[in-house]
Parts: C-alpha cells; structure tokens; sequence
C-alpha cells in the first residue's frame, strides 16, 4: 500500500466517521448509520483486498481489527467516535510493517542464493 493510497484510505475512513457522527442526530440517522456502517466495512475490506492484503495470513490481526471496528460502528452512538479512521491506521501499519518483514526475509535469500 502506497503512502498515497493510505492517506485516500484514512480520509475515506474519517468521512465515513464524519457521516456517521452526522447521521446519528437524526431520528432516522440511527439506522442510516448503521448502513453506513455495513458500506464501510465492505468499502475497506475491498480496498484492502485489491491492494492482495490477506486477513487470514501473518495471523489474526488484521481480521480481528476489521471485524472489531465493524461491531463497534454498528452500535449507535459508540459508531460517533472515529473507529474506522483508527482501525484503518491500524492495519495499514499492520501491512507495512509485514511488507517490511517480508521484504526483509527476501532480501536475505537473495544474498545468499
């Protein structure tokens, strides 16, 4: 994932916070957000799968931080504070840091194939 790319995902994720906070002081904005929500959380774990970040693999981290995020944007009013925009950071630095391992491992068998 790009620096480019991250930043698009950490505005996208604050806009989706942002509509959420919106949402919920509407009568209505309760069940609007929780939508919101659902579109959220399919937006990202798309995004995160064309750039072939994998939930499952280098353990349970990414798949636990999505799946929290989801829970906890869908239960109104705990859906005002920033959640995707956190959980969002959260795994992109989570993929840099095992592309960083990664790329690190494979530098290693190249020098001393």
């Amino acid at each position: 994932i790009s620096g480019a790319t991250a930043t698009f995902m950490g505005i996208t994720a604050g806009m989706f916070d942002f509509l959420q906070g919106v949402l919920n002081f509407a009568i209505i904005g309760v069940v609007m957000s929780s939508l919101v929500s659902i579109v959220a959380w399919l937006t990202f774990f798309l995004w995160f799968k064309f750039h072939d970040v994998g939930f499952f693999e280098g353990g349970v981290r990414k798949l636990i931080t999505m799946g929290v995020a989801f829970f906890i944007e869908i239960i109104p009013i705990l859906n005002t504070f920033s959640t995707w925009t956190v959980a969002v950071l959260l795994l992109i630095a989570i993929v840099w840091s095992e592309d960083k391992r990664y790329n690190k491992k494979m530098r290693n068998i190249t020098v001393t194939a």
